[in-house]
């Protein structure tokens, strides 16, 4: 996925499509449990978030109708998402 990623920053037409299809059939994979679970946050980590800007805008295009999701972001620490998950029920005074 990286050097598709990479082909795709540098203008490659197909590999620029191939980041489109992939992130319209995420988005409506995804869509869905987002709805159902009326999910606020939508990260993305590991090869996904290196190339997330290559399909950006399908994503967000996909699911701009959900109305319960604020946020569609890249993580950079993937290991401390829970902790963080954690420390906003906390905040929001939810059962964790």
């Amino acid at each position: 996925m990286s050097d598709i990623g990479k082909w795709a920053s540098e203008g490659d037409s197909v590999s620029q499509r191939v980041f489109e299809e992939v992130g319209l059939i995420l988005a409506q994979s995804l869509k869905p449990l987002l709805k159902e679970l009326e999910i606020e946050c939508l990260l993305f980590g590991g090869q996904i978030s290196r190339s997330f800007h290559c399909m950006e805008s399908i994503v967000r295009d996909e699911l701009k109708d959900i109305t319960a999701l604020k946020l569609i972001s890249v993580v950079t620490s993937i290991e401390n998402a829970p902790l963080w998950g954690a420390l906003q029920s906390i905040e929001n005074n939810e059962n964790v």
